[in-house]
């Protein structure tokens, strides 16, 4: 098995992206990332080996896992203008037979993504753990590199969209994490510390 490995970056982009920090109760301090790809051009592509750049994670494509078990590094992902995944617009990522793992700087307490799937097996990754199922709402539910998964879904035509959730389980936080599929966008990818 080979879920979400490292790859040597050839290009480096820069992602915009928003980030809170609030006064919790007490004197802790809550921040997260979001990474909405509004700051890349519609048209920019990413292949396996890429890096993007953010302020608070270290963003990788990856090899995707089709649902034979084959291990493919000849996809893409592109930046494009559409609302599928009905994130922050004008735009979000395709992922065509690809991965992307985000790395926080600060290992997370939670994780979310807006998704949109139009077909094609899709995978997940949490700390280094990989779920290669045929559509997102089949991770609703599991327990995957010690994280809850759960997953919300609206039909839209031609398929459908929603949210992924990761929760930590007690003594665990989230390393790094991704997702990739076949016909399947992301959007306002966030992680929590």
């Amino acid at each position: 098995m080979q879920p979400f490995v490292s790859r040597i970056s050839r290009r480096a982009a820069v992602l915009g992206m928003a980030s809170i920090v609030a006064l919790g109760s007490g004197t802790a301090l809550a921040a997260n990332a979001i990474y909405n790809f509004t700051s890349l051009a519609t048209g920019t592509t990413y292949v396996v080996g890429d890096v993007i750049a953010a302020a608070n994670a270290t963003i990788e494509l990856t090899q995707f896992q089709w649902s034979n078990g084959t291990w493919t590094a000849g996809g893409i992902a592109e930046v494009v203008a559409s609302t599928n995944a009905a994130g922050s617009a004008p735009r979000e990522l395709n992922l065509n037979n690809i991965n992307v793992r985000v790395i926080p700087n600060t290992q997370a307490t939670s994780a979310t993504f807006k998704y949109a799937w139009f077909g094609g097996n899709v995978n997940l990754g949490v700390n280094g753990n990989l779920s290669n199922v045929l559509e997102p709402m089949l991770w609703n539910g599991i327990v995957l590199g010690g994280a809850s998964v759960t997953v919300t879904q609206v039909n839209i035509a031609g398929g459908y969209r929603g949210t992924v959730t990761i929760t930590p389980q007690a003594g665990t936080t989230i390393e790094r994490f991704g997702t990739g599929g076949q016909e399947y966008y992301i959007d306002d990818v966030r992680h929590d510390w």
